[in-house]
């Protein structure tokens, strides 16, 4: 097969790159290029920007590409270009989105306040009737790609070629080896052997999660699907921790000796309060890419996460916002809260 990839450079996309050519398949990567990956093999290339895909339309038809796949479709316009693009032209379009389409997601974050959704999330769930979930925290004149992110729009857009064959995949928060904000927090408080502060609220809170290989491990078995049609999947491991469970399997493989604390949410110091309402669960139901695509984790979850935690020790972010990590503020908090000691 000849794959075009839209982005491929980050995170799960080399992972994908790397799959793709172990099993015979011709790949060629479109992207800005500022995003410098070193793959132990030849890769092609073609350089631009995504949100001006049409002007290197044949360019990619060039290519005679059988398959696309799209790692970065953030707004409607991005996935127009593609359906236009390759509408009839390609066996099959990847589209990578995001468990945030959920209704449950605008419950989690306020926007709505009616009952809490049931879970774990069905690719027939509920999806948000509110479009455009970061305006609210995002300017226009930031032109920040965030401010016309939309995953619904991505799915309803791409899903309205009737001559294209499209798989979307839902993912949901993904950690592993380019990822700085699963883990990292609660690493480093472990190995500064510092208290970690938990809102007892967000204590309880289960959310599905995904290993970064076990998330291109999808894309491509989506990718090689033969079957015409279109189809919607849910990826995520089977395991829907709480955000103390999780914690706690972060610690556990360290080996260190640590501690959370649970404090109310007012009593957070700032920097750790997220007015989120910790009481609707974010976790998904992945039967269906399982029982249709026999998808399955490449690794138990012990071993993503130590290989998670083995590449954060080596790879710290480069520039770490001290406010993050206020911990003359923890220590006033912990102060003056009545605390209750979790794990020791």
């Amino acid at each position: 097969m000849r794959v075009l990839i839209i982005g491929g450079n980050k995170f799960i996309g080399p992972y994908v790159v790397q799959t793709l050519h172990k099993t015979g398949h011709e790949i060629i990567l479109f992207n800005r290029g500022q995003t410098k990956h070193t793959f132990p093999f030849p890769v092609a290339s073609i350089q631009g920007d995504r949100n001006d895909l049409t002007l290197f339309q044949n360019q990619l038809l060039a290519f005679h590409p059988d398959i696309v796949i799209d790692m970065i479709p953030y707004t409607e316009r991005n996935a127009e270009q593609v359906g236009n693009i390759f509408h009839g032209k390609v066996k099959r379009v990847v589209i990578i989105s995001s468990c945030d389409v959920y209704q449950a997601y605008d419950r989690l974050w306020n926007v709505t306040t009616d009952q809490l959704i049931s879970t774990p999330l069905k690719e027939q769930s509920a999806l948000r009737d509110n479009f455009y979930p970061y305006r609210k925290i995002l300017s226009a004149k930031s032109g920040d790609w965030g401010y016309d992110y939309e995953k619904i729009l991505v799915e309803n857009t791409i899903r309205s070629y009737v001559d294209l064959n499209s798989t979307i995949l839902r993912l949901p928060m993904v950690y592993g080896p380019g990822d700085h904000s699963r883990i990292y927090p609660y690493l480093k408080r472990i190995d500064d052997a510092r208290p970690i502060l938990l809102d007892e609220n967000k204590a309880n809170w289960r959310s599905s999660r995904g290993y970064v290989e076990d998330m291109a491990n999808a894309v491509v078995l989506a990718a090689l699907d033969t079957r015409t049609g279109n189809r919607i999947y849910n990826v995520a491991e089977k395991e829907m921790y709480s955000e103390l469970e999780w914690i706690n399997r972060i610690a556990e493989i360290t080996g260190k000796r640590y501690e959370i604390k649970e404090l109310p949410h007012e009593k957070l110091p700032e920097h750790l309060q997220e007015p989120l309402a910790w009481e609707q669960d974010l976790t998904l139901d992945t039967q269906s890419i399982r029982d249709e695509l026999n998808y399955k984790e490449l690794y138990s979850s012990e071993i993503a996460l130590q290989k998670s935690i083995d590449w954060l020790r080596t790879q710290k972010p480069d520039n770490i916002d001290d406010r993050s990590f206020n911990y003359d503020a923890e220590d006033i908090a912990l102060a003056e809260a009545c605390t209750r000691t979790l794990r020791l």
